[in-house]
């Protein structure tokens, strides 16, 4: 009689390799080995391999059953792009005992047949295969309680443009109505300060429908500045927080940093000593000119495309401010002028100098010294 022998699965000690590409309702997964790539699946309420039977098992879940099953004892680490779900499939993965890493895509190493051929299939295997060949470096993971102080800066970000949004609007309706502006208001003196506003609600645009309009649009305007009176306030709260308040004080001493450009340093950066030097915090902030060079030649460009776009908006418009303020600033701006600079070409330039400044006064803790030229 013929018998069969089984082998229980074991792979201690040996490394799991996952190729994760995140959607809302689906996750493509690949698999491999030091030695060997291994299937490409799907976890989905419909997929055929993975599915929650339960109703409530979340995908992280069941990747790990999946694991715990196919592949025992082994060392699993994963890797999956930055995205829409933020940092959230990564703790659960951590909380589930999958190491992982998230990646910027623009680091994930494309084929020019990938590009053309995109898939979830061909995402999640180019991320697996990255990721064995120790080609991919993680991005910073924020704490929890950073990620949402974040938010909240965010948030106000995103109120603010709405303001922003919602008077071209209203200025829009004005110039459709053939309406112009007092000359008191005209220029630069257009704030939507309360008596514009009530200017504006007085009125007469000859119907019903015209009036209501004009209201309503005033109302968007009017309930979104409180919005952001309300979230400013928790942020000045938030900056008194012992977490915050030392390196804000000492931020709030740079000429054009104020409350939210400096809470937003803070909220972003989280640690300064990621950063081994300024150069490398430069880069971050994408402050940064692009360059090609080859043999004796070199060729400057723009300011890099790959940057924090809440903070470099912030410390260019922040530089306006110091190149008032510091006789320093003030003296560097108008050499690089000298020197044929076009204005914003040496305003950036002053913001590579406030983010040097800024990454020593938070790595050494003390106070900015006006008028000193480094």
């Amino acid at each position: 009689m013929k018998t069969t022998k089984q082998i229980s699965l074991d792979f201690t000690e040996q490394q799991i390799y996952i190729g994760l590409d995140v959607h809302l309702s689906s996750w493509s997964v690949t698999i491999a080995t030091d030695y060997i790539i291994g299937r490409t699946f799907s976890i989905s309420n419909t997929s055929t391999v993975l599915r929650s039977t339960k109703g409530n098992d979340t995908y992280g879940s069941l990747l790990q059953k999946y694991l715990h099953t196919n592949y025992p004892g082994g060392n699993y680490l994963s890797a999956y792009e930055a995205g829409f779900c933020g940092f959230s499939v990564h703790n659960e993965l951590i909380r589930l005992g999958i190491e992982n890493i998230v990646v910027n895509p623009a680091d994930i190493p494309t084929s020019q047949k990938q590009e053309v051929q995109k898939n979830d299939r061909v995402d999640s295997l180019k991320i697996v295969l990255a990721l064995r060949a120790g080609q991919l470096r993680g991005i910073h993971v924020p704490d929890i309680s950073t990620l949402n102080d974040r938010m909240l800066l965010r948030v106000r970000a995103g109120i603010v443009h709405d303001i922003k949004r919602y008077k071209n609007q209203a200025k829009s309706m004005l110039n459709f109505y053939g309406i112009k502006y007092k000359t008191d208001f005209d220029g630069a003196n257009l704030s939507f300060s309360r008596r514009f506003v009530d200017w504006i609600r007085n009125i007469d645009l000859g119907s019903s429908s015209g009036m209501e309009a004009k209201e309503v649009m005033l109302d968007k305007i009017s309930t979104h500045r409180e919005k952001l009176l309300r979230v400013t306030r928790k942020i000045r709260e938030l900056s008194q927080n012992n977490r915050y308040s030392s390196d804000y004080y000492n931020l709030i001493t740079i000429p054009g940093i104020s409350l939210i450009t400096s809470m937003a340093i803070l909220t972003e950066v989280e640690d300064i000593k990621r950063f081994s030097n300024t150069k490398k915090f430069i880069g971050y902030l994408g402050l940064h000119p692009t360059y090609r060079a080859s043999g004796e030649t070199q060729q400057n460009g723009e300011i890099t495309f790959r940057h924090n776009k809440y903070l470099r908006v912030l410390l260019v418009e922040s530089s306006h401010i110091a190149v008032q303020k510091d006789p320093a600033m003030m003296q560097s701006f108008i050499q690089y002028r000298k020197e044929g600079k076009e204005y914003n070409v040496a305003i950036i330039k002053i913001a590579r100098k406030l983010a040097c400044r800024i990454y020593y006064i938070l790595r050494d803790k003390h106070q900015y010294q006006t008028g000193v030229v480094i």
